[in-house]
């Protein structure tokens, strides 16, 4: 998931704040779950990525749960 919330940087190179989000539910639910785990004035995008179960072992992500994983501002 990449949420967009304010404009970052300067005059003409301003471009969107990204946040990159992980959902542990299937792919359907996804984007409804970070929807209600973010402020209502951003948006979500469903990418075609997956984390692997190592990775969701080392964020001991457990199904259901919605986690930010970095952001760019």
């Amino acid at each position: 998931m990449f949420m967009t919330d304010n404009l970052v940087g300067q005059g003409p190179n301003r471009q969107p704040a990204v946040q990159l989000w992980v959902a542990a539910l299937p792919r359907e639910k996804a984007v409804k779950a970070v929807m209600e785990s973010v402020p209502s004035h951003y948006t979500a995008e469903l990418t075609d990525d997956f984390i692997n179960f190592e990775l969701a072992r080392r964020l001991d992500l457990k199904p259901g749960d919605v986690s930010e994983l970095s952001s760019a501002r």
